[in-house]
């Protein structure tokens, strides 16, 4: 049997949030800039609170890896967007055999 469960995440930032699921060709919806909800692929139906990190959803269909996964390539825009804003730039971003993900950068002045 189903039921709804929250899971909190540190996904709170719009902008990385977006990219990761684009990344992902998963559908989504932008509710006034504090909730997406997710649409397609294998966190359908879920509701992320950009405001407090929380994801709600389905647990038939929702699973800690589905999440993991999401997380990681919310993790890699976050940097990528740190570099970028520090005028730095990504030389290469890499899935490594363990599933790590490789973002090699250079940033001027550090």
């Amino acid at each position: 049997m189903s039921h709804k469960i929250t899971t909190k995440t540190q996904i709170t930032q719009q902008g990385a949030a977006e990219a990761a699921l684009k990344e992902k060709a998963w559908d989504y919806s932008v509710n006034d800039g504090t909730q997406i909800r997710i649409q397609s692929g294998p966190l359908g139906g879920a509701t992320l609170n950009l405001l407090t990190g929380e994801i709600s959803g389905d647990t038939d269909y929702h699973t800690k890896d589905n999440l993991r996964a999401l997380n990681q390539d919310y993790a890699k825009h976050m940097v990528m967007q740190d570099v970028l804003g520090r005028g730095g730039m990504i030389e290469s971003v890499e899935q490594q055999q363990d599933g790590r993900i490789r973002v090699l950068a250079e940033i001027s002045g550090l």
